[in-house]
């Protein structure tokens, strides 16, 4: 999915709630919160129910994220 998705999109599109409460508004945003860092392509996050994997990216802007959810 795009990176530049919000999480309130992310659950209508995949069905995997996320957290909406950090200071993020993509899922770019959520990804770099978490690692609190610029994200790289290939690093990945666990959030609630679901991982979060950067696929690609545009300079420092997360471009595509591989949602994996939690069975």
């Amino acid at each position: 999915v795009p990176g530049l998705l919000r999480p309130d999109e992310a659950f209508r599109i995949c069905g995997v709630r996320l957290p909406e409460d950090g200071p993020y508004e993509t899922l770019g945003g959520l990804i770099m919160a978490e690692l609190g860092r610029i994200p790289a392509v290939g690093d990945t996050v666990e959030v609630d129910d679901a991982q979060l994997t950067v696929r690609a990216m545009d300079e420092r802007r997360v471009e595509t994220v591989e949602v994996k959810i939690h069975e």
